[in-house]
């Protein structure tokens, strides 16, 4: 917990495990926030970026927490890519704490050996948790608001990153709890890139996937799926710069196409050396 960095009209308080949780008032103080910024040793054999899965340990038995507690991650390049709500209210109404739940933010690319500066643009990649005071308003709507006659507030424990395979090409499924409703393909980011990239897609059916990449002359540089059956979710392609044959490709722009049954979809990307 020490490594989140606070502003400065926001004090530590002395609660919890290790008395090192902070907190924010949640209703009268609609701006507050508190980031953490990932410092992630360098490794030439791996490149500049990092595939981390992210997620957050958090007490799920604070009486007085944010009923919608906001958490986003801003990945490689400033990304927003993961927004994320919570109650971290109580659920034993007899006691201050009952048990700490971890909450899974995804996966994400964040850059070896940098850090964003604190109120900065988002470039290394950074988390952040935040006050959302229209969120609380609208839990409250119809019943007394005791945001705004108590003390609520964020808290946090830790920051969890765990390193993911970054040697081969994957696709990962993204932790969500609702189905999509359509078939999706975003920009890859980040974009241009170098040495690796992430596709994000979704599926809202069960199907057979082909989620190749081509030369800007339509020959297969590499298939990340290739007919494989896919439940319905949300999914995240990374592709670290190689081709089948494990070769490094060149500098260029590159076309990544997904079929999903009847749903085809492409979208070009820039390598830079």
């Amino acid at each position: 917990m020490n490594n989140w960095q606070l502003e400065a009209s926001n004090t530590a308080d002395v609660i919890g495990r290790g008395k090192t949780r902070r907190l924010l008032p949640i209703y009268f103080n609609g701006g507050a926030s508190y980031e953490w910024f990932p410092l992630i040793p360098s490794d030439p054999k791996l490149g500049d970026s990092v595939l981390v899965n992210v997620a957050v340990s958090i007490p799920r038995g604070y009486r007085t927490g944010s009923p919608a507690a906001r958490y986003k991650v801003f990945s490689t390049g400033g990304n927003m890519t993961k927004d994320t709500t919570i109650s971290q209210n109580s659920i034993d109404p007899g006691s201050t704490f009952s048990r700490v739940i971890e909450l899974n933010l995804g996966n994400h690319w964040f850059l070896r050996g940098g850090r964003d500066v604190a109120g900065g643009q988002a470039f290394n990649g950074h988390v952040r948790v935040e006050n959302d005071t229209a969120k609380v308003s609208a839990f409250y709507a119809g019943t007394t608001n005791i945001a705004k006659r108590d003390t609520f507030a964020l808290v946090a424990d830790a920051l969890i990153l765990r390193e993911l395979d970054k040697l081969q090409p994957s696709v990962t499924s993204v932790e969500d709890n609702t189905v999509p409703l359509e078939f999706s393909l975003s920009q890859n980011f980040p974009n241009p890139f170098n040495p690796s990239t992430t596709i994000n897609f979704s599926l809202p059916e069960r199907l057979p996937v082909e989620l190749k990449i081509y030369d800007i002359l339509g020959r297969e540089v590499i298939s990340l799926l290739n007919g494989d059956i896919m439940n319905p979710g949300k999914y995240s392609a990374r592709w670290n710069g190689k081709n089948n044959a494990g070769q490094t490709v060149a500098t260029g722009v590159y076309i990544y196409r997904i079929v999903a049954g009847g749903y085809v979809k492409a979208q070009k990307m820039l390598l830079l050396k």
